[in-house]
């Protein structure tokens, strides 16, 4: 299952849409980090695709949003937060990372 979409004041990102095969190389590249880290690192942009998947017969939901964030919510809701500073190719260069 996909979705996709932006919260207020995304307007300007009405077109972001990923592929299956976009996910999946996304997810392969994102590296897990904490919160802190995250934030400081990346921007969150208001625009997501949203989907679940099942590993070995468990439901998962992941969010990836436009500037290189995404979580991935397990099974038993704990949540991992990840990110992907070398995603542009798949994110259409709209990865926006903080500036050291």
């Amino acid at each position: 299952m996909l979705d996709r979409g932006f919260e207020a004041g995304g307007e300007f990102c009405s077109d972001f849409r990923l592929t299956p095969s976009q996910i999946q190389w996304f997810f392969r590249r994102a590296r897990i980090m904490d919160a802190d880290k995250l934030f400081d690192r990346f921007n969150e942009l208001p625009c997501w695709v949203r989907g679940k998947a099942k590993v070995r017969g468990l439901a998962w939901r992941w969010e990836i949003r436009a500037g290189g964030t995404a979580s991935l919510t397990q099974p038993d809701g704990s949540v991992q937060l990840l990110g992907c500073g070398s995603c542009d190719a798949v994110l259409g260069g709209s990865a926006m990372r903080r500036q050291p």
